[in-house]
């Protein structure tokens, strides 16, 4: 059986212990000891780091009950069966967990009290921790509410007490929610403010807990998933967040107070750009369809065919021509582009005879390809722009022919 030493005292961080097993594993090797201060995977907390001996922990699992499993880069050098192992417990880890996991018990008790919303679970990932609460969509205004509760009681310094119960006491207690484990059951109390059951690691007072920020919330599957960092990390958020918005004073050359009403005016020209530059782009696209529908050939049935390739142009650039010419009367497109890639675009004005899929699926091994559309407009790209001037071309002869043996 391996005793868990942080469950009385989450600071210890230096003990020794008596090795119980050691067995190879990968490239490495699994240790078990009669006593451990590190903390396994359990409970939406990951697993503590550190050394045992001069081997690394890379990873401690929870294999059963009464069992913790130490995975190590090697056996530490002079280790035996029944002899004692040195540990040691990385500190910035356990210290960032423990703020994370003390504080998600506060954020939680807040938003079970402010917002009527119950924690489902909870998670703790290597940049943001995250809580599921049981209803969907709360207001930013609840979660500002909620944040302000759990800040008042971290800094009101209330002690944090883990203590130990059989089930018969914990009925008795005021839990935020019923335990998952039978048998001897931990509970961490906040004191005035929240009682619950958990074998996690955590702080002595929620003072250590240094802040609580919500930093993001969504709904996802019925349910609200609020974001949030502590301690260390919500001081790393708040850096983070003060050198953006330096940064975006100094490119706009305003002061804080006035950035959101720059940010507007910048989006506003940004849109009024977009606006000039698509009427630019119709504007020019007009000209050009009709110059080149003005030199076009005239095939069987009156039809214009015009079959052309555009250097530098793209797909959408294209498109547009293309609908261009084929809404100018009884005419055809077969447009090549060579820009980043490949492109041909084929259109056709409505009635006349012609399948433009089937003509794509002909002349798209010359550009290695991919595409589809209508029968009376196609598009595609590939990945030969050196094929592009032999598709157009193959393309025009099987016009011209159809059109030919349709008069």
């Amino acid at each position: 059986m391996t005793q868990r030493l942080f469950f009385d005292d989450a600071e210890r961080l230096e003990f020794a212990a008596r090795l119980l097993a050691l067995e190879p594993a990968g490239d490495g090797c699994r240790a078990v000891l009669d006593q451990t201060a590190f903390y396994a995977t359990a409970g939406g907390q990951p697993h503590d780091t550190g050394t045992l001996g001069d081997a690394r922990v890379l990873e401690v699992l929870e294999e059963a009950p009464d069992r913790i499993v130490h995975r190590l880069d090697h056996a530490p050098t002079g280790a035996v069966i029944g002899g004692t192992v040195a540990g040691r417990v990385d500190r910035a880890r356990r210290r960032d967990h423990m703020e994370q996991h003390s504080g998600q018990h506060v954020l939680s008790a807040a938003c079970a009290e402010a917002c009527r919303a119950e924690t489902l679970s909870f998670h703790l990932g290597a940049d943001v921790a995250s809580i599921d609460l049981d209803r969907p969509g709360l207001s930013p205004d609840k979660l500002a509410t909620a944040e302000e509760l759990a800040n008042r009681i971290v800094r009101e310094c209330r002690p944090v007490r883990p203590t130990f119960h059989t089930a018969e006491e914990v009925a008795r207690l005021p839990l935020r929610k019923p335990p998952q484990v039978a048998g001897s059951i931990r509970v961490i109390t906040v004191e005035g403010f929240d009682v619950s059951a958990c074998g996690g690691t955590h702080v002595r007072s929620t003072g250590e807990i240094g802040q609580i920020r919500v930093v993001g919330a969504e709904k996802t599957k019925g349910m609200t998933r609020v974001e949030f960092v502590c301690g260390g990390r919500a001081l790393g958020w708040a850096r983070r967040q003060g050198a953006t918005l330096d940064a975006l004073r100094a490119a706009l050359g305003t002061s804080e107070a006035e950035l959101g009403a720059a940010l507007a005016r910048l989006l506003a020209e940004r849109e009024s750009g977009r606006k000039e530059r698509k009427e630019l782009a119709e504007a020019l696209a007009n000209y050009q369809a009709a110059e080149l529908l003005a030199a076009a050939p005239v095939a069987a049935g009156g039809v214009r065919v015009v079959a052309t390739v555009l250097d530098g142009r793209e797909m959408k650039e294209l498109s547009w021509l293309a609908e261009k010419i084929r809404k100018a009367g009884r005419a055809v497109a077969l447009l090549g582009g060579r820009g980043e890639q490949a492109a041909l675009v084929l259109a056709r004005a409505d009635g006349i005879d012609l399948d433009l899929r089937t003509l794509l699926t002909q002349i798209l091994p010359l550009i290695e390809g991919k595409g589809g559309g209508r029968p009376e407009f196609v598009q595609a790209g590939g990945t030969r722009r050196d094929g592009v001037a032999a598709a157009v071309e193959a393309a025009r002869t099987a016009v011209a022919g159809k059109l030919g043996n349709a008069e």
